[in-house]
């Protein structure tokens, strides 16, 4: 018998966050001392620390706060009193935005090439608008057919308390 309680996929979702309720399964896993060692050299860091980054919050805050809980739907009412909902604001839009790479050299995102700002973004998914049949545009979806996450190329930008992520669109030159 296997004895390694997993945590949650990191697809399920809490308060309107991706990603909250493994992390909560990982903090209870480690407060009962049931952590698997595959765990812990991350636990607070990685993924993890990219959602305490986006939520604002501190790795001992979020431990004292699954500490003091039962349930997950008392973790889920604290994020919402304390957590702002999406954890990501930009004065100009609030979607990603994909840009020609012969844009990039210019304007917000001409820095983060120089200083070498470059990442990638794990997504579930994403949308491209195309030509339909009708000669309207139409958005499309691109998936992993095996629900895999999709990893893009990207630059990340600080902007406050918060990150923005640029995702160039491919060219001869970036493809």
């Amino acid at each position: 018998m296997n004895d390694i309680i997993y945590p949650r996929s990191p697809r399920e979702t809490m308060a309107g966050w991706i990603y909250l309720p493994r992390y909560i399964d990982k903090i209870r896993l480690h407060l009962a001392g049931r952590l698997h060692p595959d765990y812990q050299p991350n636990f607070g860091k990685g993924f993890d620390g990219l959602w305490l980054n986006a939520a604002g919050l501190t790795h001992e805050r979020m431990i004292e706060v699954v500490r003091n809980t039962i349930t997950d739907g008392e973790v889920c009412d604290w994020v919402r009193q304390n957590v702002e909902a999406c954890g990501f604001h930009r004065s100009f839009n609030s979607a990603i935005n994909n840009a020609r790479s012969d844009k990039l050299g210019s304007g917000i995102w001409a820095e983060a090439l120089l200083h070498e700002r470059r990442c990638v973004i794990p997504v579930s998914a994403f949308h491209e608008w195309g030509p339909s049949a009708g000669g309207r545009k139409q958005a499309h979806e691109f998936s992993d057919p095996d629900d895999d996450w999709l990893w893009i190329a990207g630059l990340w930008e600080p902007g406050g308390d918060h990150m923005r992520w640029k995702l160039p669109d491919p060219d001869a030159m970036t493809a």
